[in-house]
C-alpha cells in the first residue's frame, strides 16, 4: 500500500480518498501506534481526516480550539451558570445584574466574568436589597449547598456566625448522643428480658 507524502491526517492509501467510516492501522499512516484510525468528518466544519478510533471527540483541532473558547451555554462544561468551590455554589451573573456590587470577578481569556455565592444571592433576593460585606449567611443544617431560604439565616456579625455554628455543632453532638443512649437502652432491656427468661419462676416470686 503506497502512502502519499503529506500530513498523516490526509494520507490516501492507494491514492484513493477513503470513504467515511473506513478504518486503517495507524502504522500504515506513519504513526507510532498500531491503533485503528477511522476516516471521519469534523461535525462542525466538515473537514475529513483520519481520527483514532478510541478518540472521544471527532472535532478537528481548529474547531476543538474554537469550542474551548466558547462561553455560556455554548461551552461543553456549561451547567446552568453554577460552579462549585469550597462546597458552596456560585451563580454566574451578567455585568448589568441588579446586585452586581456583590459579585466577585475573574479574568478568563481577556474577559471578566462575574459570579455571586448562591446562598447570599437567595437571601438578597428574599429581602430585596444587596447584602453588606460584613453580613453573613449561615446554613442552618450545615449543608453548604442547601440554599433553600428556610435553611438560610442572615447574621449581622461574624461573631454571631461563630455562636450559631457552635450551637449547631452542639445540637448535632447531642442528637448523636441521644441515638447512642437509646441503642444502649434497647440492649439493656434485651439483656434483662433474657435474664428473666433464664431464671426459674419460683425464684422470681422470691
Amino acid at each position: 500500500m503506497r502512502i502519499m507524502a503529506g500530513k498523516a491526517s490526509i494520507y490516501y492509501p492507494k491514492d484513493v480518498k477513503p470513504s467515511i467510516g473506513n478504518t486503517i492501522n495507524g502504522s500504515k499512516l506513519g504513526r507510532v501506534t498500531r491503533a485503528l484510525f477511522r476516516w471521519s468528518a469534523c461535525p462542525d466544519c466538515g473537514v475529513e481526516r483520519w481520527v483514532q478510533q478510541s478518540q472521544k471527540t471527532k472535532l478537528c483541532m481548529r474547531c476543538a480550539a474554537i469550542r474551548r473558547n466558547w462561553t455560556g451555554e455554548k461551552n461543553h462544561r456549561w451547567n446552568g451558570g453554577i460552579r462549585r468551590a469550597g462546597g458552596y455554589n456560585y451563580v454566574s451573573v451578567p455585568e448589568n445584574h441588579l446586585f452586581i456590587k456583590m459579585a466577585g470577578r475573574s479574568l478568563v481569556h481577556g474577559r471578566y466574568y462575574y459570579s455571586i455565592a448562591e446562598h447570599r444571592l437567595v437571601v438578597t433576593q428574599h429581602i430585596g436589597r444587596p447584602l453588606e460585606p460584613w453580613e453573613l449567611v449561615h446554613h442552618i443544617n450545615g449543608v453548604k449547598d442547601d440554599n433553600r431560604i428556610g435553611n438560610l439565616e442572615l447574621l449581622k456579625h461574624r461573631k454571631d456566625h461563630l455562636v450559631s455554628a457552635n450551637f449547631q455543632r452542639l445540637v448535632v453532638e447531642l442528637q448523636e448522643r441521644v441515638v447512642t443512649l437509646e441503642a444502649e437502652v434497647v440492649l439493656l432491656r434485651s439483656l434483662l428480658n433474657e435474664r428473666r427468661d433464664s431464671v426459674p419462676a419460683e425464684n422470681l416470686s422470691l
